[in-house]
């Protein structure tokens, strides 16, 4: 994972899906410092990729896109060896 993913995934909600526009506005001036520039088509091209690795959710907001970030998943056969190896 790269440092611009890094970056988006921190930004991004769980709980509330954020339009473009949000997420620009929420994204850390320190860390984007870091990270270099940042252009729009970057952006969305990053966000396409993470919601096909099913790490965000592209929802639909009066008209707009808006992306949520997902709770990863444990399989059952997972939380079967964590509850019975504590």
């Amino acid at each position: 994972m790269d440092q611009k993913e890094e970056l988006l995934l921190e930004t991004l909600s769980f709980f509330e899906a954020m339009t473009f526009e949000k997420i620009i506005l929420d994204l850390s001036k320190e860390k984007l410092g870091k990270v270099g520039e940042f252009r729009r088509d970057e952006l969305e091209a990053l966000l396409s990729k993470l919601v096909k690795e099913k790490k965000v959710e592209l929802i639909e907001l009066n008209k707009e896109k808006a992306w949520k970030r997902l709770f990863k998943k444990k399989s059952l056969l997972s939380r079967l060896k964590n509850l019975f190896l504590r």
